[in-house]
């Protein structure tokens, strides 16, 4: 999520960025453009997310009716829900609420630099059968199930109680990404995604209540996967307790809070031309 000034160049980059992921919306007054906001779809049409957002001289009065019309516009394609991160301490957060953005997950950065040395917590796999193998498309369902043990109701309701609704609302990958997950007696225990693109490796992980030595093995491997990446870092939900600690363990450090807001579209949108944001095509 980024946000600027009210410079033209700025603007005009953003709106054909957009153009070419998703969709933007102008906010003007007169001839004058003082806000924009870009979205794209997740996973499905059911969610989206706001990638950018600018506004000039923290013109937060106008963001409701902005967001608003970016909300419309994704109901009337079918979409359910509009995500959107922002840091924990932006203004902006505040602002949302007139909107019908209420936050979710809170969530901190945790960021390692580069290693300089050769310690790793990766151990040899072995043969055992529950040691982290890649995702095969069969496991979808299971990592469902795998995401109802591990996340609390609220924010289950949030994201998707169905299959469906879930799948929609999963975060796209970036780069070069492939999951991972780790068998145990009664299915799937553990999961990670592992991203790396420009340097930069990401990791997303989750796993079953009571297995933290699967969560921390599954880490392990995808660390190791990732190799010797400029920076790799990793966003914890708060309620991720155990992830936090295996992530300081091994030389993360917290580098930002954030949170995310949703707003829930059960209603398709009316299509009103009288609304001052207007959609750029």
């Amino acid at each position: 999520m980024g946000r600027t000034g009210s410079s033209l160049i700025g603007v005009a980059r953003a709106a054909f960025s957009a153009r070419r992921k998703g969709c933007a919306w102008a906010w003007r007054q007169g001839n004058r453009v003082i806000g924009l906001a870009s979205a794209r779809r997740r996973s499905g049409l059911q969610s989206w997310e706001v990638t950018h957002l600018l506004l000039a001289a923290d013109r937060y009065d106008g963001l409701p009716d902005l967001l608003d019309r970016v909300a419309r516009t994704i109901a009337s394609y079918g979409g359910q829900r509009l995500f959107l991160r922002l840091s924990q301490d932006d203004p902006a957060v505040d602002a949302m609420r007139p909107g019908g953005f209420f936050p979710s997950v809170h969530e901190v950065l945790f960021v390692r630099p580069p290693r300089r040395d050769d310690v790793t917590h990766h151990a040899d796999p072995g043969d055992g059968a529950d040691f982290p193998r890649q995702k095969r498309q069969a496991d979808d369902h299971d990592i469902f199930r795998l995401y109802n043990a591990a996340i609390p109701p609220k924010i289950r309701a949030d994201f998707g109680m169905t299959f469906d609704q879930w799948s929609a609302s999963r975060e796209p990958a970036m780069g070069r990404s492939t999951e991972f997950v780790v068998e145990g007696d009664t299915g799937l225990v553990a999961w990670l995604r592992s991203m790396h693109w420009s340097g930069v490796g990401q990791l997303h992980a989750m796993a079953h209540p009571g297995h933290e030595l699967d969560l921390a093995r599954i880490v392990d491997y995808g660390l190791a996967r990732l190799g010797r990446v400029q920076t790799a870092r990793c966003l914890v939900a708060d309620y991720q307790v155990a992830l936090e600690d295996i992530l300081t363990d091994r030389g993360f450090r917290a580098a930002g809070e954030f949170v995310t807001l949703i707003r829930s579209m059960t209603v398709r949108a009316r299509r009103d031309a009288g609304v001052r944001a207007t959609a750029i095509s």
